[in-house]
């Protein structure tokens, strides 16, 4: 059983542990529920309760909001979970959608994955209106869920007086393979509107508010955010203000054909070249799953440049994706309350992995000057080799800071660019945390101890780091609750400074580009320097790196 947020000794965490145990006969609920029941459009659901911020919130683990995506509803639009009778506990997460193996504590994979986590404060009425924040997680679009440690809702639930919500999607080949056998792909973001469908129909019941949906997410759940907010027209009015964490929104999305590539990879690899999608259909999801990273995809993967970075991703296929949200974004302007922003040393967690696998650390000027050639073919080389010049030493924390402002904060600065509904831009360099997020979870990146690096801001926007068996020194605490206490302003009324509170005020983000830092402590900064003028000039929807891994491995992805 899963008592993450309960406070160690407490005499409520007693009380409730003991409750948990028996249920409350009086009101027919199963064992083990104290919260409900609550009525869904699918049936019954009950919760139990947990401690966080001195506050007792309630809890509704693994609800389902889709059918079972196994056998013929593999690489189909998902089905709305049937109706059912009687009382559902609601305690324990949902079984984990395919993936490689992961390497923290989970349920078990399944296909039978689709399901969402509710937090929202004990006590809440179903006229409350509380206003809704929906965390769509990352991982690339190839692993996570919404029961990772990390995202427990009940720090922001109690503090924020907030309902939160975790979403479960389809994941890797399994939720965006495209184009291979005429797939229409983009399965998984059909799955996270779905999900959001069920907030529309559900979140009253609970107590929350339809109207103030907020979606958010970081990595891959910041591009779904974007995608969403500007690229899909069908999840119009399914939220109402969009949050993008450390959106790599400079990686452009892949075309129809160029997925089926991969597609075509893949059956090769998993012996269905002959027998193409059917014998791909009729394999166990997790045979899938562990084919997915063999080298002659990811490979490919690297010859398609900035596109191929995430080869189960999104696609581009011109009916629920129909534009670049970068480009979108620029042209048009975000046509909701919107907040993005990046972290200091985004790309450190890239670059190092990758230069690892190339064998190619330390990074020498020729091979860093090769690295930008191919994938900046088609561009003047010299004012990048001049804005980011190559050292005698070690070039890849060039590459780097060269990686954090074009592909994150530059491209997010271009894309916030278009004007529209209020926007606030953030920069979050708190340097000073107690711990590595990066020594706890894959890929181990030790050069992550001192940077700022992609997923550092997580724990304080949870105030998770106890759920991860991590601890905040009371500085690093502030921070957390001033992060907490503008996203629940945010998600409020669309405006991070909506409530008064010991923090500063967040500038909007036009016309002068500012944001505010994130760090201890607070400020804000007007335009920081990222070349971001020169990246414009460049664009952001670069595609091919022919030549950019040696012959062999060309050979072996051919």
């Amino acid at each position: 059983m899963h008592v993450r947020g309960l406070v160690p000794g407490s005499v409520l965490t007693l009380l409730l542990i003991a409750a948990w145990g028996c249920g409350d006969a009086s009101r027919g609920l199963p064992a083990g529920c104290t919260v409900g029941p609550v009525a869904t459009s699918a049936g019954e659901v009950c919760g139990a309760q947990v401690a966080s911020a001195g506050r007792t919130v309630d809890v509704f683990r693994g609800i389902p909001y889709g059918e079972d995506t196994a056998g013929a509803n593999r690489w189909q639009a998902p089905v709305p979970k049937a109706a059912w009778t009687g009382v559902r506990a609601m305690l324990e997460f949902g079984d984990i959608c395919p993936q490689p193996v992961p390497t923290y504590p989970s349920p078990p994979p399944s296909e039978d994955c689709l399901s969402l986590n509710l937090w929202r404060p004990a006590g809440t009425r179903a006229d409350a209106r509380l206003p809704v924040m929906v965390f769509v997680h990352g991982g690339g679009f190839e692993d996570g869920s919404g029961s990772i440690p990390l995202y427990d809702g009940a720090y922001l639930a109690a503090s924020q007086d907030v309902l939160l919500i975790t979403v479960n999607y389809r994941l890797g080949a399994i939720g965006f393979l495209a184009g291979y056998g005429g797939l229409s792909g983009n399965y998984g973001l059909l799955d996270q509107q779905l999900a959001l469908r069920w907030v529309q129909d559900n979140a009253t019941a609970f107590g929350g508010d339809p109207s103030r949906v907020t979606l958010f997410g970081e990595s891959a759940g910041a591009m779904s955010a974007g995608l969403h907010m500007l690229s899909i027209p069908s999840s119009k009015g399914l939220f109402s203000a969009a949050l993008m964490e450390s959106n790599p929104v400079g990686l452009p999305y892949k075309s129809p054909a160029v997925a089926a590539e991969f597609g075509a990879a893949l059956a090769k690899v998993v012996g269905c070249e002959q027998g193409g999608l059917e014998c791909m259909r009729a394999l166990p999801a997790q045979t899938i799953a562990d084919a997915e990273n063999d080298p002659t995809i990811t490979d490919e993967g690297l010859l398609q440049g900035f596109s191929g970075f995430l080869v189960w991703a999104p696609t581009l296929d011109g009916a629920l994706v129909v534009e670049q949200p970068v480009l979108a974004g620029s042209s048009n302007g975000f046509p909701l309350p919107t907040v993005f922003g990046t972290n200091r040393d985004e790309g450190t967690l890239f670059l190092y992995p990758l230069l690892e696998s190339l064998d190619a650390l330390p990074l020498t000027t020729p091979v860093y000057t090769e690295l930008i050639a191919k994938f900046f073919a088609k561009t003047d080389l010299a004012p990048i080799l001049a804005a980011y010049p190559p050292n005698d030493t070690d070039n890849a924390p060039v590459v780097s800071q060269l990686v954090s402002d074009y592909l994150f904060f530059c491209a997010s600065r271009a894309m916030a660019s278009g004007g529209g509904g209020p926007t606030y831009g953030y920069f979050f360099s708190q340097l000073t945390t107690s711990f590595n997020l990066w020594d706890l979870y894959p890929p181990k990146v030790p050069q992550c101890a001192d940077k700022v690096c992609h997923g550092a801001e997580l724990p304080y926007v949870f105030d998770s780091a106890t759920e991860i068996l991590q601890s905040f020194t009371p500085r690093e605490e502030a921070v957390s609750q001033a992060i907490a206490d503008y996203w629940g302003a945010f998600a409020r009324a669309g405006d991070p400074n909506a409530t008064v509170g010991p923090r500063p005020h967040w500038p909007d983000f036009a016309p002068s580009s500012s944001y505010v830092v994130l760090d201890t402590p607070i400020s804000s900064i007007v335009d920081p320097d990222h070349h971001c003028d020169l990246w414009d000039q460049v664009g952001y929807v670069l595609v091919g790196a022919e030549g950019l891994l040696p012959a062999a491995s060309r050979a072996r992805a051919r």
